[in-house]
């Protein structure tokens, strides 16, 4: 019994981890992929001082544009973005026993901070820089209404996240051509609530509450930044796959049948999940016309197929595999648009959009793992102020409606939707 408890408890688990890189607004609350939010984080190619370089392209640090003194010696630069996340999440399904729709909704709010300093030499030889962000970041909740289903009613929550520091350097090894790289390391953490699933499927609610966490998933980034013209520039940056091994514990209720009929006793499980991140392949185009315009364009390919193909749970202290679950998780494509009109000198509006596919299939969906793949748009302002630039931008979410039909296998029927808001204020000097 034991070993059931884990393992669905466990799947539950791994694949809210399978939603951590598709990196856009689309597949739930995943923002990192659109930092800053001002212009839909396109920027693998681009070399304006609005960009996030230990993100999207380390190599690109040594042609980050000076706004400074021209004969200064160096050009250190900081930047940071605070993010308010506003969202909201819906399914409409029939329970079992019921001969009307029931509607579960619940809205969600959050913040975030990403941010790096940098240095470029003035021969832009070398640069370097150090970067903090939430590398992958997800949160799904749904709650079912207690007025109509009472004591049948649900409740999910996901919080999960890598919380990454990058140590970055670059080189120009000719004026058309840098190479970079950067060194990872964060600390990873999940925390879930859900029902017992062989309990909710006979109409028994009880929860579930999983809490791991682990310092580590260390990983390097290899970029380029090739630049043939003036106007035209090229961006590629490829991060390895990254290993937590994450530990904790999982609260739940073991099962015992006795004569007066079943009886629930609360244990605590200690567990340890070896997991990893994919493998990410990313490219770019910058587009310049003129001095005042910009234009992004990016793919990210995330290799979720390999790394989430078969994931196994251990015993914290033996370490003896307690069971194996073939999670058969979908690469994720992310197409990226964003860039920037310069008004004056000292002000300038800027833009993106983006658009992802979704990592999960109809048999690992649930109510607390909302992964639909989908949209965002984004726009902001930004103002140079006694020599410190403020920032505002806002995205808006459009996950695209899902519908998950009844099918041997598929535990979660319904229709869900998801919309949402993010809000970000940022600072650079």
């Amino acid at each position: 019994m034991k070993q059931k408890v884990l393992v669905n408890s466990v799947f539950l688990f791994l694949a809210a981890l399978a939603l951590f890189g598709s990196q856009i607004y689309g597949q739930g609350i995943n923002y990192p992929g659109n930092v800053p939010s001002n212009n839909g984080g396109a920027g693998n190619a681009r070399t304006d001082a609005d960009n996030l370089f230990t993100r999207n392209n380390p190599g690109a640090m040594t042609e980050i544009e000076s706004e400074d003194i021209p004969d200064k010696k160096s050009n250190w630069r900081v930047m940071f973005e605070a993010q308010g996340v506003f969202y909201r999440y819906e399914r409409k399904f029939t329970p079992f026993g019921f001969n009307q729709t029931v509607k579960s909704e619940v809205a969600i709010a959050l913040p975030t901070l990403s941010g790096e300093i940098t240095y470029t030499a003035k021969s832009k030889r070398y640069a370097f820089g150090v970067g903090l962000s939430q590398t992958f970041g997800f949160e799904s909740k749904l709650k079912d209404s207690e007025t109509i289903l009472g004591s049948q009613a649900q409740f999910y929550d996901t919080k999960v996240a890598s919380n990454d520091v990058a140590f970055a350097g670059a080189f120009r090894v000719h004026k058309k051509l840098s190479i970079g790289g950067s060194f990872i390391v964060g600390r990873a953490f999940l925390l879930q609530i859900a029902p017992v699933p062989q309990l909710a499927a006979i109409g028994i609610i009880k929860q579930n509450r999983l809490d791991v966490s682990r310092i580590g998933g260390v990983g390097a980034s290899f970029s380029v930044h090739f630049r043939p013209t003036e106007k035209v520039s090229f961006g590629f940056n490829y991060k390895t796959a990254r290993k937590y091994d994450l530990q904790g514990t999982l609260d739940t209720v073991f099962t015992l049948v006795t004569p007066t009929g079943l009886q629930f006793a609360p244990i605590q499980l200690n567990i340890k999940v070896p997991f990893k991140f994919p493998s990410i392949i990313e490219s770019g185009v910058n587009i310049k016309p003129n001095e005042r315009f910009f234009i992004d364009f990016d793919y990210r390919f995330y290799r979720y197929s390999k790394a989430l193909d078969t994931i196994s749970v251990l015993d914290k202290q033996s370490g003896t595999i307690l069971a194996t679950q073939n999670l058969n998780a979908k690469d994720v494509h992310l197409f990226l648009v964003g860039g920037a009109y310069n008004l004056t000198e000292k002000s300038k509006i800027l833009y993106g959009a983006g658009l992802t596919t979704n990592a999960l299939n109809d048999v690992s969906f649930n109510p607390g793992l909302n992964n639909s793949g989908g949209i965002s748009v984004s726009g902001g302002y930004a103002r140079r102020i006694s020599g410190v630039w403020l920032n505002f931008g806002a995205t808006g979410i459009f996950a695209l409606n899902r519908t998950i039909n009844a099918a041997p296998q598929v535990f979660f029927p319904g229709s869900y939707k998801s919309r949402g808001i993010i809000f970000g204020i940022g600072v650079r000097r």
